[in-house]
């Protein structure tokens, strides 16, 4: 589990070593990101990384991870089925 630090601050989080369906990645408990569509539509594919825009300044960023890739389990989600 990847864990992105908790902060009012403006930051950028840089992914470098990020394996889709092996890491886990956990935002935390901020209620605007608490789903995986929420979570996918501030996704963008920016060449070979997928970058993901959540307001104010905060960015994460995926190094050589492609959006289409990603599952709700990526990030810790509880899949419904």
């Amino acid at each position: 589990v990847i864990s992105l630090p908790q902060t009012q601050q403006l930051q950028t989080s840089r992914l470098v070593r990020t394996t889709p369906g092996t890491d886990t990645l956990d935002l935390g408990t901020n209620e605007d990101f608490d789903s995986f569509a929420e979570i996918m539509a501030v996704g963008t594919q920016v060449g070979q990384n997928t970058v993901f825009d959540f307001g104010l300044g905060n960015e994460l960023i995926l190094e050589n991870v492609i959006l289409s890739e990603l599952t709700e389990a990526d990030f810790g989600l509880l899949v419904m089925g």
